[in-house]
């Protein structure tokens, strides 16, 4: 019995979509050990993964992240990441690239958040993300994205993260759309030692069941 749960805790946390596009790919170490979960990772990542989360930040955070998904250098992928506070509001910026030289995606992102009060917190993104294919030339595209971070009690937070509501594309002279989707997520804080975390991704051109 105890292998069968061992296993099972492997696969979740090593469960991982490889996406071919990079709106939807969720950075940093901790959110991807996880399996891809960012609720409850509070840093510089917030500003990509999802930018309410960045109100958790007192002090300015910057990172980089890098990984090779199945050790092929035309999968690989990386971030650099920063998270500036203020008083009043969070800045946040990030850019993604993906690919290798023949065929490559960037992602150009800034960042803003707010605590409304000492429970909720709004956050929103714009995005330009932009295609290189050799011989084929390059395209590109704005994009906006919305999340947000609500603790109800002590030991309990959700968030909610939409990227590309709008479903723009890269254009008329390409139709492929860019991602567009959603996250819930909820984090609890069963004690100092332990975390309980779920969280639900959503594609918005397909149906939910």
């Amino acid at each position: 019995m105890r292998y069968y749960f061992l296993s099972f805790i492997l696969v979740c946390c090593f469960l991982k979509s490889v996406n071919a596009q990079i709106g939807n790919t969720v950075i940093g170490a901790d959110a991807t050990a996880l399996g891809g979960i960012t609720t409850g990772q509070y840093n510089a990542y917030s500003a990509m993964n999802n930018p309410a989360l960045m109100t958790n930040l007192t002090n300015w955070q910057a990172g980089i992240f890098s990984e090779q998904r199945y050790g092929l250098k035309e999968l690989n992928f990386s971030n650099l990441s920063l998270v500036i506070p203020t008083k009043s509001i969070h800045f946040g910026a990030g850019i993604n690239y993906f690919g290798f030289a023949n065929y490559n995606q960037q992602q150009f992102t800034f960042s803003t958040a707010k605590k409304l009060n000492e429970s909720f917190s709004l956050g929103a993104q714009i995005n330009y993300q932009l295609t290189n294919i050799l011989d084929y030339g390059s395209a590109g595209a704005w994009t906006i994205a919305v999340g947000l971070h609500y603790k109800p009690i002590n030991n309990i937070a959700l968030s909610g993260y939409i990227y590309n509501p709008t479903q723009q594309k890269y254009g008329n002279a390409v139709s492929d759309k860019i991602p567009a989707f959603f996250r819930l997520g909820m984090v609890y804080n069963v004690n100092k030692l332990v975390d309980v975390l779920a969280e639900g991704e959503q594609t918005l051109e397909q149906n939910l069941i």
